[in-house]
């Protein structure tokens, strides 16, 4: 699996990695510059993975932000301070409650340390820093489903968002304003501005093919 970008009105995409173990993308650093990224170099199987920043432009070595194992990165405003989560089923896996929940920490590149953030026995996953970097949103399942949350890491401030039910709230992305939070919740993909409007807006996607089904199918 290699990266590529690609301008948003669509044009010829461009390859930005080539190592051949591959790469898994977690999102943009804030200068424009890097690439915050997963890969599997020197360990193997599980907790094998480690997070990288990739320049973007002259190909140059990948940076490692430190030795040990983590996923749903999320890098600060600054870049001085990486989220992350450890341990956790799959996260299709619906009503875990233990143990091996999925926790929510934060490492310090400039300190070299790591701390806990968030840990609660149904699990906290897929953290997105704000923009000003005091807090950041994320999807816990506190409420014995998945659904976006609100965290203020100075008061240690939690506020629930979204109140799904019927499936859990997956696969959360932040606009780089912070205006706007885009999620799956079953199949469908859903906007909310989050402090303004949070009323879940389904987005409708209408896809043109060429196909066309007889109707007896």
């Amino acid at each position: 699996n290699q990266i590529f970008t690609m301008p948003v009105p669509g044009d010829s995409p461009t390859q930005i990695t080539h190592h051949t173990a591959g790469y898994l993308l977690n999102g943009w650093h804030s200068d424009g510059k890097q690439l915050l990224v997963q890969a599997s170099r020197d360990h193997f199987w599980k907790h094998g993975e480690r997070f990288f920043l990739v320049p973007l432009g002259e190909r140059k070595a990948e940076t490692v932000l430190f030795d040990d194992h983590g996923s749903d990165g999320s890098l600060s405003p600054d870049g001085k301070r990486i989220l992350f989560v450890r341990e956790g089923p799959a996260w299709w896996r619906k009503n875990y409650a233990g143990s091996q929940a999925a926790q929510i920490w934060m490492f310090d590149r400039d300190g070299g340390k790591f701390y806990p953030i968030l840990r609660h026995e149904k699990g906290c996953r897929a953290p997105l820093w704000k923009p000003d970097g005091r807090g950041f949103y994320y999807t816990g399942a506190q409420d014995g489903t998945f659904n976006l949350r609100e965290y203020d890491i100075a008061s240690g401030k939690d506020r629930k968002i979204t109140n799904f039910t019927e499936d859990h709230v997956v696969q959360p992305a932040l606009s780089k304003d912070g205006l706007t939070l885009v999620f799956r919740a079953l199949s469908d993909l859903y906007s909310i501005k989050p402090g303004k409007d949070e009323t879940p807006k389904k987005i409708e996607l209408n896809i043109s093919t060429d196909l066309q089904p007889l109707k007896e199918e």
